[in-house]
């Protein structure tokens, strides 16, 4: 807990040093497609993912967000939409530059008869490139882990049980950058 309350200051104190006078607040809208092949032996949870993150910058290198997905699962024909929060690290300054960024939150069914029931804890990582595109867009292009609890039900075994979900994915999307807040 100790490690986890240093990193939140540090952050905490860089963000109130990128805050002085002739600084501006920056507010990032990020859009990501992403497809991931399920890592499970016994059924397929590949799925279609579209992300949606408003974070503000907090120092050039870190930003801090909520965002929320709609997450379609193939083989299942079931829609999950979590809401979560998201830490990006961008490694550079650049024109071309890699980046980290990891997300947590909680998922949620849109529907009660689906094979995958309830919600659960989904945490996420992933990493990549982004390409600056004008100076205030961005493409990004990368690779990421998600993990999704879940209810799973199996109507040919009449009950559910507790699962993760694990898949590698690949994602695209774009970044967009503004003075102010626009929502």
């Amino acid at each position: 807990m100790n490690r986890l309350t240093g990193i939140f200051i540090i952050l905490w104190c860089s963000s109130l040093s990128y805050a002085q006078p002739g600084n501006q607040d920056i507010f990032i809208y990020q859009v990501d497609m992403s497809y991931a092949n399920g890592t499970e032996f016994n059924y397929s949870t590949d799925f279609f993912k579209l992300d949606f993150v408003n974070a503000y910058q907090l120092n050039p290198y870190f930003s801090l967000g909520a965002g929320t997905s709609f997450v379609y699962y193939y083989d299942e024909k079931d829609w999950i939409v979590p809401l979560f929060f998201d830490l990006r690290a961008d490694l550079g300054r650049k024109n071309v530059k890699p980046y980290v960024a990891g997300n947590i939150g909680y998922s949620m069914d849109i529907k009660k008869d689906f094979s995958i029931e309830g919600g659960g804890l989904l945490v996420g990582l992933s990493t990549g490139i982004s390409y600056r595109i004008t100076k205030m867009t961005s493409l990004n292009i990368g690779i990421g882990y998600d993990m999704q609890k879940a209810m799973i039900f199996r109507d040919w075994l009449g009950d559910s049980y507790p699962e993760f979900l694990s898949c590698f994915g690949f994602n695209v999307g774009f970044s967009f950058r503004h003075l102010k807040l626009i929502f």
